[in-house]
């Protein structure tokens, strides 16, 4: 079925790209950021570990110390 519009109007805001993100979302998106880095450096050392052939719970103890 066939519409026709006699008249529209309508509002445009225009807003400058770089405006969007604020030194407080900048900062919000820097926070995750390091939280997501820092999280896969723990899972990547968690890796290693379990991976890790090693010579019993007292040498790795000793490493730890080290």
């Amino acid at each position: 079925m066939p519409v026709e519009i006699g008249e529209l109007v309508s509002s445009i805001q225009v807003m400058d790209g770089d405006s969007v993100l604020t030194p407080q979302t900048m900062d919000k998106i820097k926070q995750l950021m390091l939280k997501v880095i820092e999280e896969h450096e723990n899972h990547q050392k968690r890796v290693r570990a379990e991976q890790r052939v090693s010579g019993g719970v007292s040498q790795e103890l000793m490493e730890d110390l080290d």
